[in-house]
């Protein structure tokens, strides 16, 4: 989550195919920088997306299968 913000604040800059499919399936539930707000949530939604796979999913789409 945090490394999605700091790719977001250096923008124009763009993030590896992998890295950007990462960021694109997070931010489905995680919005990216904006207002002061209570991160609990978005922290326990990015943790969710870890154990259920669906980033590695989101990033093996793009690179191939991971060992």
């Amino acid at each position: 989550m945090v490394a999605a913000r700091g790719v977001d604040m250096r923008s124009p800059l763009k993030a590896s195919p992998a890295n950007s499919a990462a960021i694109e399936k997070l931010r489905t539930k995680v919005q990216g920088p904006g207002t002061d707000r209570w991160l609990t949530p978005e922290i326990e939604a990015s943790v969710a997306l870890v154990k259920s796979g669906e980033i590695l999913h989101a990033v093996e789409k793009v690179i191939g299968e991971l060992a």
